[in-house]
């Protein structure tokens, strides 16, 4: 490896890097207040990290010549747009990050050139629009990042070329609308992440045809309500986080298409009650959690006699401190379940009959934490 050269730029001996290894093929200078990408990159070169400079633009001719390059960062810059032309010549680029610059629109047609790319992270940027041209040409995406973003909606087809997209990171933006056919094309998606955005209703059409899909997260929304049509087509759903949203009510049935879920989280809605037939044809053992901290305001509420069933499931093994499971559920508990202000969870009579013989009225929330043993 090429010794590391000494600039007066660079102040953080631990993280500036300014060298070149000749039998990588890499090309590092990160943290060196760099306004612009450096003209003396070796043209053989194949990964190239200029994380933590203060790069403002990307010229088209200056990264052209990187014919072999499979590696590009530029995390931590200032760049503040991407000119057509920018990545003409990277046909072999498979891994591009731009995150937390300030992007604020992607012209049409931008990463066309980019054939061969596998991972693009856009996330932490000013970014609001995206249509079905933003992305044209990547065929070959497996992961895009967009999280933190300023996205106010999904146009039909935004992501319609991504065949072999497996991971689509959408949290915090600011997300109202989806359209129907907004994730059409997705077929190979398998982790979809919508949390912290501003959804207030599923619609139906949203999910059909992502049959590989296995993780959906839609913590941190405004979702009011959730129906037995809300997850169609979801076969092979795994993990769904449904926490943090307004909902009060779910009705039997509303998880029947997600036959091989492992994963429900409730926590942090306004549930009191929830009625067993919620759950009665889902696979075993699944993991449900529903409630946090017992302090949180916006923890729900729970009336403990409505989960007499569950009590019943675990009863089927000893509880111990910090967990209890049972071959249908597995709770994390980080103490004794108790109802915490309200009645005790050992003092509720669960009758082999189903019905639920309770000594108090005032009961409160079952405490559970969002960390689970497997």
């Amino acid at each position: 490896m090429a010794p590391a050269l000494v600039d007066a730029a660079c102040t953080d001996d631990l993280r500036c890097r300014n060298e070149y290894d000749s039998k990588s093929r890499q090309f590092y200078r990160t943290w060196w207040n760099l306004t612009e990408v450096p003209l003396d990159i070796p043209v053989e070169v194949l990964n190239v990290d200029l994380d933590g400079n203060n790069i403002t633009s990307l010229p088209p001719t200056v990264l052209g010549k990187l014919l072999e390059c499979t590696s590009l960062h530029l995390t931590q810059n200032k760049i503040s747009a991407i000119d057509p032309g920018s990545f003409t010549g990277l046909q072999n680029l498979t891994d591009l990050s731009l995150s937390q610059n300030k992007i604020s629109s992607i012209p049409s047609g931008s990463f066309k050139e980019l054939i061969q790319l596998k991972k693009l992270q856009l996330s932490k940027n000013c970014i609001s629009l995206i249509d079905n041209e933003t992305f044209s040409g990547l065929r070959n995406l497996s992961m895009l990042g967009l999280s933190y973003n300023k996205i106010s909606r999904i146009p039909v087809g935004s992501f319609f070329a991504l065949h072999k997209l497996m991971s689509l990171k959408l949290h915090n933006n600011n997300i109202s609308i989806i359209r129907g056919a907004s994730f059409i094309g997705l077929e190979s998606l398998e982790d979809l992440g919508l949390s912290e955005n501003c959804i207030s209703a599923i619609d139906p059409r949203w999910f059909t045809h992502l049959h590989k899909l296995q993780n959906l997260y839609l913590f941190g929304n405004k979702i009011s309500m959730v129906s037995n049509k809300s997850f169609t087509g979801l076969n092979h759903l795994k993990v769904l986080n449904l926490g943090k949203n307004n909902l009060s009510v779910i009705e039997p049935g509303t998880f029947n298409h997600l036959h091989n879920i492992e994963t429900i989280i409730l926590t942090s809605n306004k549930l009191t009650t929830l009625d067993q037939d919620v759950f009665i044809n889902l696979p075993r053992p699944l993991t449900l959690l529903l409630s946090e901290d017992e302090d949180k305001e916006d923890s729900n509420q729970w009336d403990c006699s409505s989960l007499c069933w569950v009590k019943r499931e675990t009863r089927l093994r000893s509880i111990s401190l910090f967990a209890c499971y049972s071959p249908f559920f597995r709770m994390c508990l980080p103490r004794q379940p108790s109802c915490a202000k309200g009645l005790e969870w050992r003092k509720i009579e669960c009758g082999d009959s189903g019905k639920c013989f309770c000594m108090e009225q005032n009961y409160s929330i079952l405490h559970v934490s969002q960390q689970v043993n497997k």
